[in-house]
């Protein structure tokens, strides 16, 4: 664990695969050999500030996010010297310049990201058929080992259990409930009479008990895309090339994840925000890119003109069939998921 996060720190590529492997095989030599799981929620801190390896000899300590510098560019990722700053992902740019007024903005580059995402992963599946790519926050790495859930859980803020938004942890404020210990406090009886159904979860989660099995493969719901204008735009013709742009990208995504969907949904945020959109389904799934594309145009048609000019456009296809789920294999390991307790 050491290793990898001094591997993080140096920013090397390089070291931190090595470091993953030992990772893992700590991880399924302290389980049963035969039946565990690595739970490979691994924080690549920052991935798209961390590849490639020249990272520090190109920039050092200065710091760094990678997205787009111009009006509505938007922070893809940030080094830990940007986030000092308050810099974070999904910020607009000239709000991540003016709380740090010398970050360096550097380009994606989404294939080297792709090839290290790829070598991460198999480090993974070479040890176990479950991995479950999560978001998490880049705040360092805390490996649980069995035996210490219940423990671990005690000290942590009611609001960090999962499922427990502002609205539940006010009640639990109420109640004099604070963190995981006072939860625990609470037999299964009072946490359903308060909380309902939800009070079971709660009566479990408090001991370090988590039913839910990892999911290496989720039921996509939807394929889409859109696109932000660097300018807002508001010409007919300029939304129809625009729309036709959009049409290529996704059903190049809807091909590729082998999908078929019945209702096609077009998305216009305008330039004070607002949200509008439209959707047309039929009986029967979409069945190629020119139907597709005759339904996005029928969709735009509809709201033209405009009332006032569009920031970003954004098309999707959704009620899919065909969506190619997890192996027999995947399947068949969740039944020996490692414990906690």
């Amino acid at each position: 664990m050491m290793a990898l996060l001094m591997a993080l720190n140096a920013f090397g590529i390089d070291s931190i695969l090595p470091a993953l492997d030992n990772l893992a095989s700590t991880l399924g030599a302290e389980g049963n050999s035969r039946q565990f799981v690595v739970g490979a929620y691994l924080i690549c801190a920052g991935i798209g500030a961390l590849v490639p390896g020249s990272f520090a000899d190109r920039y050092g300590r200065r710091p760094v996010a990678v997205g787009g510098s111009s009006g509505r560019g938007v922070v893809a990722a940030a080094s830990y010297e940007a986030r000092k700053f308050g810099v974070k992902s999904a910020m607009p740019s000239v709000t991540a310049k003016r709380l740090c007024p010398d970050l360096v903005f550097c380009k994606s580059r989404f294939d080297v990201y792709r090839e290290v995402s790829q070598q991460i992963r198999a480090i993974f599946h070479h040890h176990t058929d479950l991995v479950e790519p999560l978001k998490n926050k880049p705040d360092g790495i805390c490996v649980i080992k069995p035996g210490m859930g219940a423990d671990f859980v005690q000290s942590l803020p009611i609001r960090r259990f999962h499922g427990v938004g502002p609205r539940a942890e006010e009640k639990m404020q109420r109640l004099g409930i604070a963190t995981g210990a006072d939860l625990a406090a609470k037999d299964q009886a009072w946490l359903t009479a308060n909380f309902g159904s939800f009070g079971e979860y709660l009566y479990r989660a408090a001991r370090g008990i988590d039913l839910r099995p990892v999911r290496s493969s989720r039921t996509r719901k939807s394929v889409g895309g859109e696109r932000t204008f660097h300018e807002d735009q508001h010409a007919p013709e300029d939304l129809r090339a625009t729309l036709e742009r959009i049409v290529d990208i996704v059903w190049e995504r809807i091909e590729r994840s082998q999908a078929r969907g019945r209702t096609v949904t077009l998305k216009l945020k305008y330039n004070d925000f607002t949200l509008n959109t439209r959707a047309k389904s039929v009986p029967h799934l979409v069945g190629d890119k020119a139907e597709f594309a005759a339904i996005g145009r029928e969709l735009l048609e509809s709201e033209l003109p405009l009332p006032r000019p569009i920031r970003l456009m954004g098309l999707t296809l959704s009620s899919l069939e065909g969506v190619e789920k997890g192996s027999r294999r995947e399947k068949a390991a969740r039944s020996a998921q490692l414990s906690l307790l």
